[in-house]
C-alpha cells in the first residue's frame, strides 16, 4: 500500500459503529414500512416473513458491498475518517465483501442466537437474563482489539481486512473570479 497505515483509535471506530447502526436501522425501517403496507394488503404468512428477512439482508449487503468495493468507506466511516482495506493491499472485491458480510452476520447474529438457544433461552423462565448473557457475545469481536497485535477487530482479522485512518482529501481553495 502506498499510503501510511495507521489504525484509528478505538473510540473513533466505536463512534463510527454507532453511526453505522443508526444507518442500518433507518434502512431496515424503510424496507419494513413497505413490507408492513404489503402485508396489510395481502396478509402475512411464514414465507413472506422469510422473504422480508432476506430482502433486508439483501439491502444491507447491497449498501455495504457497494460502499466497500467502491471506496472502502460507508457513509459512517467517511464521516469519521475510517477506511476499510484488505490486509495485504489487494483491491476490495465483491467476494471479499460477501465473505466479510457473512462473517459479521455470523459473529453478531449467529453466535448470540446459538448461545441463547444453548443456554435454554426458549425453555421458559429467565429468558431475559439468558438473552442478556447471549448478547454479551456481541462484545467479543470488539474486545479482540485489545489482544490483537494491530488492534483490529475479530471480524477484520478473520476476513483479512483492516480498518485504517483514511487519508484526508487535500483542501483546494477556489480562486475568486471577478
Amino acid at each position: 500500500m502506498a499510503e501510511s497505515i495507521s489504525t484509528p483509535k478505538f473510540g473513533l471506530r466505536l463512534a463510527s459503529l454507532i453511526y453505522e447502526i443508526m444507518l442500518m436501522l433507518a434502512m431496515a425501517l424503510v424496507v419494513s414500512t413497505f413490507f408492513t403496507w404489503l402485508k396489510s394488503r395481502i396478509g402475512a404468512s411464514f414465507w413472506e416473513d422469510q422473504v422480508f428477512r432476506l430482502i433486508i439482508l439483501g439491502v444491507l449487503f447491497g449498501y455495504y458491498g457497494m460502499s466497500w468495493v467502491k471506496s472502502g468507506q460507508t457513509v459512517a466511516t467517511k464521516a469519521w475518517g475510517v477506511k476499510l482495506v484488505t490486509a495485504d493491499g489487494r483491491p476490495f472485491t465483491w467476494g471479499i465483501a460477501a465473505f466479510r458480510f457473512l462473517v459479521v452476520l455470523a459473529l453478531f447474529v449467529g453466535v448470540p442466537v446459538i448461545a441463547y438457544l444453548g443456554m435454554g433461552g426458549i425453555a421458559g423462565s429467565g429468558d431475559v437474563k439468558v438473552a442478556r448473557l447471549a448478547l454479551l457475545w456481541c462484545a467479543v469481536p470488539f474486545a479482540w482489539a485489545w489482544v490483537d497485535p494491530q488492534a483490529q477487530f475479530l471480524h477484520d482479522r478473520l476476513c483479512g481486512t483492516r480498518q485504517v485512518t483514511a487519508p484526508k482529501a487535500p483542501i483546494v481553495k477556489k480562486k475568486k473570479t471577478k
